[in-house]
């Protein structure tokens, strides 16, 4: 809650004084108001008047502040629980497209391993009974070394053409 400023009732400034009057010793009303950027004074009952009515404006608009107050304060709270819910939303998202990533990864890898293809080297003899072996996964060889076979040989057709 904001702290209660008194006004200058002519130039709305905040920079002002309310003292007692210590010339007249009279009641208990006596007060000084004055503005110390316009130069307006009050004196003795017209200066707690317009104390006393300034006050009850600020406390009125205190209860409006406040009510603005728990406003904005629920609008922030629904907005941070919409927040939540789409990050909710967007974690099961992500989550549904990595199963299914994950799935069409093992589909993959079994239709290659159903595959039954052969290695891609001619003469590959590390099959059973010295035949051609089956290529491994993601791969049209059956190991390193027939991979590596088959580049030299092709390195060696290349230089022999040129």
């Amino acid at each position: 809650m904001s702290r209660f400023f008194l006004k200058c009732p002519k130039c709305e400034s905040t920079n002002t004084e309310i003292i007692k009057d210590q010339r007249w010793r009279v009641g208990v009303n006596d007060h000084i108001f004055h503005c110390r950027t316009c130069g307006k004074s009050l004196y003795g009952a017209p200066a707690a008047q317009e104390v006393e009515r300034q006050h009850d404006e600020w406390q009125k608009g205190a209860a409006a502040r406040k009510r603005q107050e728990m406003e904005i304060a629920r609008r922030a709270e629904a907005e941070a629980e919409k927040r939540r819910q789409e990050a909710a939303e967007t974690a099961r998202f992500v989550a549904a497209l990595a199963q299914k990533k994950a799935k069409e990864e093992r589909k993959r890898k079994e239709e290659a391993a159903n595959n039954n293809s052969y290695c891609g080297w001619v003469t590959c003899d590390k099959g059973p009974k010295n035949t051609r072996a089956l290529s491994r996964p993601n791969s049209k060889y059956c190991s390193r070394d027939c991979s590596n076979r088959n580049a030299r040989d092709r390195h060696k057709r290349r230089t022999r053409a040129a």
